[in-house]
């Protein structure tokens, strides 16, 4: 997978994974942004789907759950990094659900993917720093490192339309008193949880 599929995997899996576990803040809050900008009221899913398609993500009937080794032996293990990158600069207590997104908030997102979505990732960056602002999550100062705005590519006029499916693998978790520097896995039911409240 190149680099701008991958990111806009990143960003679409993260988005959707908000989505399906109630769309609270700070990711929550970039879900609601797209929905803001959705033509006819367009549900989440639809939106991720065509956005998906857009970026020729090949569509997958169902998500398989995978541990982070078998993550960091995949096309996937640049970004399980990153996350820890992220989760390092913003001075979490582990990797969360905004760190996996911060991996696809990226100047590669493939701009048909941002054009389905209604949305730039200025307009991202934006909404997010306030959201994370409000809600004091990590240190500001890192996130607004995190979040420089960065120049963009100009998306195309014009997309096809259609419905795929973006899995969202494995969530990376950091183990008890290990920082950002050391994954565990954790059962679909845990993850749930524990992305709810970020």
């Amino acid at each position: 997978m190149d680099e701008p599929r991958r990111r806009t995997a990143a960003l679409l899996g993260a988005l959707r994974t908000s989505a399906a576990v109630g769309m609270t803040p700070t990711t929550g809050d970039v879900m609601k942004l797209v929905l803001a900008h959705q033509p006819d009221r367009r549900s989440p899913q639809d939106t991720l789907d065509a956005a998906a398609h857009a970026a020729a993500l090949a569509p997958v009937a169902r998500a398989t759950p995978l541990a982070v080794d078998e993550l960091m032996g995949s096309p996937a293990a640049g970004l399980v990094q990153d996350a820890a990158d992220m989760c390092r600069r913003t001075g979490a207590d582990g990797v969360h659900l905004r760190h996996v997104l911060a991996t696809g908030v990226h100047p590669a997102v493939a701009p048909e993917a941002l054009r389905e979505l209604g949305v730039t990732l200025s307009e991202i960056r934006k909404e997010w720093r306030a959201s994370i602002a409000r809600t004091g999550k990590d240190k500001a100062a890192g996130w607004d490192t995190v979040l420089l705005d960065e120049p963009e590519r100009d998306p195309p006029e014009s997309l096809p339309r259609a419905r795929a499916f973006i899995p969202t693998a494995g969530r990376p978790t950091i183990s008890s008193g290990t920082g950002c520097t050391r994954t565990r896995s954790q059962s679909s039911s845990a993850t749930a949880t524990r992305l709810r409240r970020w």
